[in-house]
């Protein structure tokens, strides 16, 4: 259920078509200088993609609880063999942090309180990834 509602945090935000738009008119324009235009281009996708991820991870948090996304991202920690997790050079195109960032992101999140006046909100890791 919690991944479901990670997926369904990317639809409610429109993470994929604004990732589309964003890749295809960065190619676009940096056409001229490939293959530089290409590396940025990635490196601008991976960029927003994991934010992207950590936006999701947020609002799946709300709609189910923080917990159990938590248990559902510890299930799918580990890579497959031959997957492109387990080529570590391969890991800069990856558009997903890794799990353990995540679930550090989620234990911020659980640690922070609304009325918590001690520490500012732009002061949090969390704070700065999942908004």
């Amino acid at each position: 259920m919690a991944l479901l509602a990670h997926e369904i945090g990317h639809n409610r935000f429109w993470h994929l078509p604004i990732a589309f738009f964003l890749l295809t008119s960065l190619l676009y324009l940096l056409r001229p200088y490939a293959p530089w235009g290409i590396l940025f281009s990635l490196a601008a996708t991976r960029t927003l993609g994991i934010r992207f991820e950590f936006s999701a991870d947020r609002y799946a948090s709300k709609l189910v609880s923080k917990e159990a996304l938590a248990s559902a991202l510890k299930k799918i920690e580990k890579p497959l063999p031959g997957s492109i997790e387990a080529i570590p050079m391969l890991n800069l195109f990856l558009t997903h942090s890794s799990i353990e960032e995540r679930l550090d992101a989620l234990t911020e999140l659980n640690e922070r309180s609304p009325n918590d006046s001690t520490k500012e909100k732009h002061e949090t890791k969390a704070h700065h990834i999942l908004l």
